[in-house]
């Protein structure tokens, strides 16, 4: 589907873009290699937003219209958690220290 969000996660001698779409899919990219090197499409509606943790590399969270904010690391298939929020999630940000301090929010 069409992209809705895109992010950079910079890292030492590689960048990864992360990218979410219509569609519900999230992937990560390594920009070095241009590979992909994640994706899914967990979500069931659009993916609004997604932001790279920063104190833990490899980590994401993205923001859907399904009404939830999932948990991402590029070395597993699947999220590793899914947060319902009872509204669509338009929005996702990590605390740029702490990487278990995750707002999001609804509309």
């Amino acid at each position: 589907g069409p992209v809705t969000c895109l992010a950079f996660e910079p890292g030492a001698g590689m960048a990864r873009l992360g990218a979410g779409d219509k569609a519900g899919v999230m992937s990560v990219w390594d920009t070095d290699r241009c590979a992909e090197v994640m994706r899914s499409g967990e979500h069931t509606g659009p993916v609004w937003d997604l932001s790279y943790c920063r104190p833990e590399p490899g980590l994401w969270a993205t923001a859907s219209d399904d009404t939830t904010a999932r948990l991402w690391h590029i070395t597993q298939p699947r999220s590793t958690a899914a947060i319902p929020a009872g509204c669509p999630v338009l929005c996702v940000a990590w605390n740029t220290v702490l990487e278990s301090l995750l707002a999001f929010g609804c509309g």
